[in-house]
């Protein structure tokens, strides 16, 4: 999925000040091909999210690097949504932007949740050093410290994640549990070994699942070669249900957007 990303922006593939050794740069790819917590509308994306100076590991935003004039062929960075003057307005602004997430966010029935997953709050102090506080809604801390094993989201996320640099052939539980250790202790990952094996077994199968769509969409007739869902929905799918059972054509609908021909 990077690479779809580093041939969208080029620029990412090596920033000056990243390889002068200057900076270091943290990115988000999200969409709902890079299925994480939230559910996302958009089909895949990147947003340049912070730096990070070498020589004091001092985090700050993007923006104010960049101050608004990204490099050429650079991806976005994070929005600023807002700009506050004391710490009293910071504590205003936290606690308002956090019940307003939480008054819209819903869970679904697949698990994930629409709507937001928080907001981080970078802090300028006196003596000009930034630091970064996050600020989560209520459902999202309920999800992440719901109890001590990983969360099932979490354990999907780092099988994709992990297909990254393996093919599905070779992904192992071995691979995911030493991207978990990254983020969560052993106890927890002991915990979830019943998630783990559930988790590898349902992307596995969607990853094959993709692949029979795929197969599916090689022969299309001629008329449909192009690709082109809004104009021939009915054709594509009327074809693609030949190859699948009525109940598994809402799951092809969603391998064909994670395969990006629908929009």
């Amino acid at each position: 999925m990077w690479d779809e990303m580093l041939k969208k922006y080029p620029g990412l593939r090596n920033p000056f000040l990243v390889a002068r050794g200057d900076y270091a740069f943290s990115f988000e790819l999200y969409g709902y091909r890079n299925p994480i917590l939230i559910e996302y509308k958009v089909p895949l994306a990147a947003v340049m999210l912070f730096n990070v100076r070498q020589e004091d590991a001092e985090v700050s935003p993007a923006g104010a690097l960049f101050g608004g004039h990204e490099p050429v062929d650079f991806c976005p960075t994070a929005e600023c949504l807002h700009r506050i003057g004391s710490p009293e307005e910071m504590t205003a602004a936290y606690n308002k932007l956090r019940e307003e997430a939480d008054a819209k966010n819903k869970k679904t029935e697949e698990g994930k949740v629409q709507g937001s997953e928080g907001f981080v709050f970078y802090v300028l102090d006196e003596s000009g050093t930034w630091g970064m506080k996050k600020c989560k809604p209520a459902m999202i801390e309920g999800i992440h410290w719901a109890n001590e094993s990983i969360s099932p989201n979490s354990i999907l996320t780092t099988c994709w994640n992990a297909l990254e640099n393996v093919a599905v052939e070779d992904l192992t539980r071995e691979i995911v549990v030493e991207l978990l250790q990254e983020e969560f202790s052993d106890i927890q990952i002991a915990k979830s070994e019943k998630r783990i094996t559930k988790a590898l077994i349902t992307v596995t199968e969607a990853v094959y699942f993709r692949r029979n769509v795929k197969k599916g969409l090689e022969s299309l007739p001629e008329v449909y070669k192009d690709l082109d869902f809004e104009k021939h929905r009915r054709g594509i799918m009327r074809h693609l249900s030949q190859f699948f059972e009525k109940r598994q054509m809402r799951n092809v609908f969603t391998a064909l957007r994670e395969l990006g021909v629908v929009k």
